[in-house]
């Protein structure tokens, strides 16, 4: 067992991305005696497994299933576009050498643990920095790799009752034995990790259309927070995604379901128009990750597949997505109540294109609550969660055994 630097945040910021980003303590910690260090590489070990499975399962096995992490917010389709964009840049020969390379730094870390290196150090001041310099266990690692890690930790640790998700911190307490302190810090630590990733992820993508805190100071000056996340309104965000998959030309999944019963039915977008059009079975052959939007509607699938359609590409999707995205908690987090359901966090000063987007926003809003594309009124449709995936693989998933609900949880 072992006990968290408060100083963590500051001292990972100084010495970079490195292997030592996943422990929950600071890299400058004096390591006191053998249990400590001891305790510190069996941590170690575990992670760079899980990185090694991260890896593997992403660019290799392509199950993206593992990539739906539970960060406490509801900016799941900023982390979507983002693994859209990681599944687009993989080359199989180096993630290979990659993989290779950390199972021979874990079979370093099992030899330092196997011949205790820990009581070479006993008496000494060192910290785990300097320990791993000295012994070769340190090394760095992407950024891509950590937000990768990250959301498969949150991903393979994630339980649900009911509607409800959780971390199961008592399964990670008992998996890396540490404790429930340590526990709950670390995961906290991750969610914030991957928080910060999104806002950034936006705040770089919304440049691209000359947006930024001169032009929208309220927004980005007057940025929220929740329990240490950086939170951005959902309408803002989704808008910036949306547009890059419509640029893109990117397709998406539609499915929507019942919310009567477990009647469903697929739609996704042609490549050269708003558009929707209905699944054939030969688009279950097609392996293209594509974005999946799951939708709740209260009486759509009482018409026919054709009908459906003719209903919603009168709209166009991607406006569909725009109103149920205006009508869905802007902010999210019991600490920014007082905010869920405004733009920016104050309406006070507004420039020109800041109330240009705010009139929008309401636009989209009132339509939402007009059309039936919101939880208070569900009449078409109302989005309950993004992620990724091919079409062939979620439709096994949910056909097949390996991914199932049981006693009020997944079973990965």
């Amino acid at each position: 067992m072992y006990k968290v630097n408060k100083d963590m945040k500051k001292t990972n910021s100084t010495i970079g991305k490195s292997i030592l980003s996943f422990l929950p303590q600071s890299p400058n910690a004096i390591i006191r005696d053998t249990n400590m260090c001891c305790g510190i590489l069996k941590f170690t070990y575990h992670s760079v497994n899980f990185l090694i499975e991260a890896l593997d399962n992403f660019y290799i096995k392509h199950n993206y299933n593992f990539f739906d992490p539970h960060v406490g917010e509801n900016a799941c389709q900023i982390r979507a576009y983002i693994f859209l964009i990681l599944s687009k840049k993989k080359n199989i020969h180096k993630i290979t050498e990659r993989i290779n390379f950390l199972k021979k730094k874990n079979n370093q870390i099992i030899d330092a643990i196997n011949l205790g290196i820990n009581h070479k150090i006993k008496g000494k001041k060192s910290s785990i920095y300097n320990i791993y310099i000295k012994y070769d266990l340190y090394f760095d690692i992407s950024i891509s790799e950590e937000f990768l890690y990250k959301s498969y930790f949150l991903t393979i640790f994630k339980k649900i009752i009911n509607i409800d998700f959780y971390i199961d911190k008592e399964y990670i307490s008992k998996y890396f034995n540490i404790s429930k302190y340590i526990t709950k810090k670390i995961t906290h630590e991750y969610q914030i990790t991957l928080s910060e990733y999104s806002y950034n992820f936006i705040k770089k993508a919304s440049n691209f259309y000359g947006i930024n805190n001169t032009t929208y100071p309220n927004l980005f000056k007057n940025l929220l927070y929740n329990e240490g996340k950086p939170v951005f309104p959902c309408y803002f965000y989704s808008k910036i995604i949306f547009n890059n998959l419509l640029k893109n030309k990117d397709n998406l999944i539609i499915k929507i379901e019942d919310m009567n019963n477990k009647k469903s039915i697929l739609f996704t977008n042609s490549n050269e128009s708003n558009q929707l059009i209905t699944l054939t079975n030969d688009t279950f052959l097609i392996d293209k990750v594509r974005m999946i939007v799951i939708c709740d509607s209260e009486s759509l699938l009482m018409k026919s597949p054709l009908a459906i359609q003719e209903s919603l590409n009168r709209l166009g999707i991607y406006h569909i997505l725009l109103m149920c995205m205006a009508a869905h908690p802007q902010y999210s987090g019991t600490h920014l109540s007082t905010w869920t359901n405004k733009l920016f966090p104050t309406d006070s000063h507004l420039l020109p294109k800041e109330r240009e987007l705010l009139n929008e926003f309401i636009t989209y809003k009132e339509k939402a609550f007009s059309y039936g594309f919101c939880r208070e009124n569900p009449l078409m449709l109302v989005v309950r969660h993004i992620f990724i995936d091919t079409l062939c693989n979620y439709h096994n998933m949910q056909t097949n055994h390996s991914f199932l609900k049981n006693n009020g949880e997944y079973v990965l």
